[in-house]
C-alpha cells in the first residue's frame, strides 16, 4: 500500500486543524487592514474544521456498531461546561453584585 498511514493522515489533519487556525487568528489580531482581517478570520474557521476529521473518526476507531452512541455520550458531556458555565455565571455575577 502506498501513501500515508492512516495515523500520519489523522495527526496531519489534526495540525492543520489546529495549527491553520492559530496562525490565522494570530495574523487577524495584527492586521488594520478589514479585508484582510475578514480573510484571515475565514481561513482560520475553515482550516479549523480539519480538526474534526480526527475527532470524529475516533468513535468508529473505539466502537464500530457503537459509534453513535459514542458520539451522543460524548457530545452530551462536551456540550455541558457550555451549559452550566452560562448559568453559573449568572450566579456569581447576581451574588456578587457586580
Amino acid at each position: 500500500a502506498n501513501g500515508l498511514t492512516l495515523t500520519k493522515v489523522r495527526k496531519l489533519m489534526q495540525t492543520i486543524g489546529f495549527a491553520g487556525p492559530a496562525l490565522f487568528l494570530g495574523l487577524t489580531a495584527r492586521t488594520a487592514d478589514p479585508i484582510l482581517g475578514v480573510l484571515f478570520m475565514t481561513l482560520a474557521l475553515g482550516l479549523g474544521s480539519f480538526s474534526q476529521s480526527g475527532v470524529y473518526a475516533n468513535h468508529q476507531d473505539i466502537g464500530p456498531e457503537y459509534s453513535g452512541i459514542l458520539l451522543g455520550i460524548s457530545n452530551t458531556f462536551a456540550a455541558l461546561p457550555g451549559i452550566i458555565g452560562v448559568a453559573l455565571t449568572g450566579f456569581i455575577l447576581e451574588g456578587t453584585g457586580s
